[in-house]
């Protein structure tokens, strides 16, 4: 009996689990107006540039245990990567309490244009 109660458990915790490992990416803003051809190696900072910069899309990323804030940036930068961005700016990133017990991470982040790179939009 003992063994049973232990295996349901074990399938319990790991239902839960599995249901609390999503990352959910949430598109806050997107600047339609231009279009660029996209990069690579976006800079990821947590500084706001000083350089004129145009912000082309905002972000809000978050996920459950078992997400973790690395999985949350690279998602961005990745997006960031399609709009044509120069820059990825992480404008807050933390945790909060989801389900009782589990620790969210959430990441908030815009994507910039510098200005002086804007003379080719597409």
């Amino acid at each position: 009996m003992k063994r049973f109660y232990f295996l349901l458990m074990a399938m319990v915790g790991l239902v839960v689990l599995c249901n609390c490992t999503n990352m959910k990416t949430r598109t806050l803003m997107v600047d339609e107006t231009s279009h660029y051809a996209p990069t690579r190696n976006v800079e990821v900072v947590t500084k706001m540039p000083t350089a004129p910069h145009k912000i082309i899309a905002s972000w809000e990323c978050s996920g459950c245990s078992g997400v973790i804030h690395y999985e949350c940036f690279k998602d961005l930068q990745t997006k960031a990567e399609q709009m044509g961005a120069d820059v990825l700016f992480i404008q807050q990133a933390g945790v909060f309490p989801c389900q009782g017990f589990c620790h969210c991470p959430y990441v908030m982040a815009s994507a910039l244009k510098f200005k002086e790179s804007q003379a080719d939009p597409q």
